[in-house]
């Protein structure tokens, strides 16, 4: 199988995961009223797994490339200078855009929130330092019926995955 194949797989997985991630959000979140074609879609797919999914595909492709590099380095300097710049190629391509979007959620919840849907100042910035300092997915898991999280909750999936990019050269 060419290797342009297999990524053309991967890219069609990616879609998967993004419609199964739309669908699980849509329901409860875009409309104010239940909408039946989505709660059938809901309850038949359980599409929460479009982020799992995203979990396993950013595994394999870091995997397919980083172990094949780290594999390639004849000494312990060499494979420390390859782990630093795969975290740096990450960091670089990753974060931002992901703190430009949670200085845009922070943002909003201080000049556009008169009817309080972007919840308090307070939650919104511990939230907006979890982003930043990828201990979101902690901060979210935390907050379950304790408290209020922020509108960035969903940053905990980009900090799980951060972490694992952080640990896996290891």
């Amino acid at each position: 199988m060419s290797s342009s194949k297999r990524i053309m797989d991967i890219e069609l997985l990616r879609g998967i995961a993004v419609l199964g991630v739309l669908f699980h959000h849509l329901q409860d979140s875009l409309f104010a009223a239940s909408v039946p074609l989505l709660q059938r879609i809901t309850l038949y797919t359980q599409p929460w797994w479009g982020v799992d999914l995203f979990f396993a595909i950013s595994g394999f492709v870091i995997a397919r490339s980083l172990i094949p590099a780290l594999q390639g380095c004849s000494t312990r300097q060499e494979y420390w200078q390859e782990t630093r710049n795969f975290w740096l190629r990450r960091a670089f391509r990753l974060l931002p855009s992901a703190w430009l979007w949670l200085a845009l959620m922070l943002l909003a919840c201080l000049f556009l929130n008169r009817s309080g849907a972007f919840g308090t100042l307070q939650a919104n910035l511990q939230a907006t330092l979890a982003g930043i300092a990828q201990y979101a997915n902690f901060r979210f898991a935390d907050s379950f019926y304790n408290y209020e999280y922020g509108t960035s909750f969903v940053y905990w999936s980009l900090s799980l995955e951060e972490q694992f990019y952080l640990l896996f050269p290891c």
